[in-house]
């Protein structure tokens, strides 16, 4: 019995250690599912995180160098948190703003089209990537004021702004304290994204890899941002 398990064993390192060395056989089409770390728009200072999915398909197999050229569907949210400092502006006096801190919480969804160009065999069983496209961007912005039960907080107030005096929101009934803030925006934006990305083959359907995409916003520079993901990769 151990016999035929230490051979059973032996049989089955065999089969994985021949797919690892053939684990980039033709098997040029993509699914990939990315996680990790992304900075959102406006220097988000906490709660930073990102997840999505992409498709790849190819475009040239392989080049007379031996590499690929493909083109990439990418999709992916992104959440953010940034504090501030926050205008509250009393309805019983108006020319008194009181500061209380807010937190704003940010929601990006990316949908980008890329074009990748993999340097294949780099290493054994080892992809280098680059790739750059185009991309439509949705933000989506919440503010709460980091307050508990009102305090702090005048009876009633209506106007809410920045501590630069920028005002975010507008004329309106008051509102009770303790209520939370009645602000928040979304907006669409076009831009584009470079990266690059390295893979390591497993087997010949599955690699893992890390992947780093820096996200450019034609609104205003504070919008642009970074994500750093760990990549699980399916191929056929």
């Amino acid at each position: 019995m151990q016999r035929f398990i230490g051979c059973l064993v032996c049989m089955c390192a065999v089969f994985v250690f021949t797919c690892i060395g053939h684990a980039q056989a033709e098997k040029p089409f993509e699914f990939a599912l990315y996680g990790g770390y992304a900075t959102g728009p406006y220097d988000a200072d906490g709660g930073n995180y990102g997840f999505g999915f992409g498709l790849d398909v190819p475009i040239i197999k392989e080049d007379p160098y031996g590499n690929m050229l493909s083109g990439e569907i990418f999709i992916s949210w992104n959440h953010g948190e940034k504090g501030y400092t926050m205008s509250v502006v009393p309805l019983a006096d108006p020319a008194n703003p009181i500061s209380v801190p807010a937190t704003a919480t940010l929601q990006t969804t990316t949908v980008n089209a890329d074009l990748k160009y993999t340097l294949k065999n780099l290493l054994p069983n080892m992809n280098l990537y680059g790739l750059a496209g185009v991309g439509v961007y949705i933000y989506e912005v919440d503010y709460d004021l980091d307050v508990k039960d009102g305090q702090g907080l005048p009876a009633e107030w209506t106007y809410v702004g920045f501590s630069n005096g920028s005002v975010l929101g507008v004329a309106g009934p008051a509102y009770p304290a303790g209520e939370e803030m009645p602000f928040g925006w979304a907006h669409t934006d076009f831009g584009f994204q470079v990266g690059t990305g390295l893979d390591y083959y497993i087997l010949p359907f599955l690699s893992l890899g890390i992947d780093y995409r820096y996200n450019v916003v034609t609104r205003q520079s504070e919008n642009n941002f970074h994500q750093v993901f760990s990549k699980l990769a399916f191929h056929f």
